[in-house]
C-alpha cells in the first residue's frame, strides 16, 4: 500500500519533457519566481478537494488508478483518504504521522510516509518551494493562465526517491491542479485535484489521531 501513495497521462508526460519547446511558455526570474512563492505561500490557509492518483509502474503494464479526498489546514495538517477502490488513509498532525487501514487498524508511518507527506504539505502551503536545502525549482507560465513548477531535488535523501515532482497551478487561484512524482525505480505517480474549496472551516476531529 505504501507504493500507492503518492502527484497525466503519457500525453502529459510528453509534453513535461518538451514544454520549454513550445511557444507561449516563458521562464520566470527569479524575481518574480520569489513573487509567486510569496502568493502561494500566503494564499491557502486550508483546503478540501477531491483527487485521483494513477501510478504508472515501470515493472507492471498499466495503470493503478485511485481515487480519494484531501483535507489541509496550515501549518501542518493533513488528511489523505482513499475512497477507492480500497479504504485508507494517513493523518498528518503537526510531527506526529498515523496509518489506518482497511481494516480500521491504525499504525506508526515509515520515512516514505514522512517525505511525501511533507512534500505534499510544503506544495499546499508554497513552503516548500522556498525550502532550497530540499529541491531547485523553476517556474515557467504560459498564456492558459497555468503556471509550471519544475522541482529537481538537492537532499540526499530526496534525490534517491525522486528524480522529479512537477507541479501544475492554476495562476487565478493559485491551487495546484496536478503533481507528478518521476521516482528513481522509474515509477510515475500522477495526482488530479478538483471540487477545490480554499479556505473553509474544516472541523478539527478531522485531522485527530487516535
Amino acid at each position: 500500500m505504501i507504493k500507492k501513495i503518492i502527484l497525466l497521462s503519457i500525453a502529459l508526460i510528453s509534453f513535461l519533457a518538451c514544454f520549454s519547446q513550445e511557444q507561449g511558455y516563458k521562464k520566470l526570474s527569479d524575481k518574480e519566481k520569489d513573487t509567486y512563492i510569496k502568493k502561494l505561500s500566503s494564499e491557502v490557509k486550508s483546503l478540501q478537494c477531491n483527487f485521483k492518483q494513477e501510478k504508472k509502474s515501470s515493472l507492471l503494464s498499466g495503470v493503478n488508478v485511485s481515487k480519494g479526498v484531501m483535507y489541509f489546514e496550515t501549518p501542518n495538517l493533513l488528511r489523505w483518504e482513499y475512497t477507492q477502490p480500497t479504504s485508507y488513509m494517513f493523518i498528518v498532525n503537526k510531527e506526529k504521522i498515523q496509518v489506518k487501514n482497511s481494516q480500521g487498524e491504525f499504525s506508526n508511518s515509515n520515512k516514505m510516509f514522512q517525505e511525501i507527506s511533507k512534500i505534499i504539505i510544503g506544495i499546499i502551503s508554497g513552503k516548500e518551494l522556498q525550502n532550497n536545502k530540499n529541491f531547485n525549482s523553476d517556474f515557467y507560465t504560459n498564456d492558459k493562465d497555468l503556471l509550471l513548477v519544475k522541482m529537481t531535488p538537492i537532499n540526499r535523501r530526496l534525490k534517491s526517491m525522486f528524480k522529479t515532482v512537477t507541479i501544475i497551478v492554476d495562476d487565478k487561484t493559485l491551487l495546484a491542479n496536478i503533481i507528478e512524482m518521476n521516482e528513481t525505480n522509474g515509477d510515475i505517480t500522477t495526482i488530479t485535484f478538483s471540487n477545490k474549496k480554499k479556505n473553509i472551516q474544516i472541523p478539527k476531529q478531522t485531522f485527530s489521531l487516535k
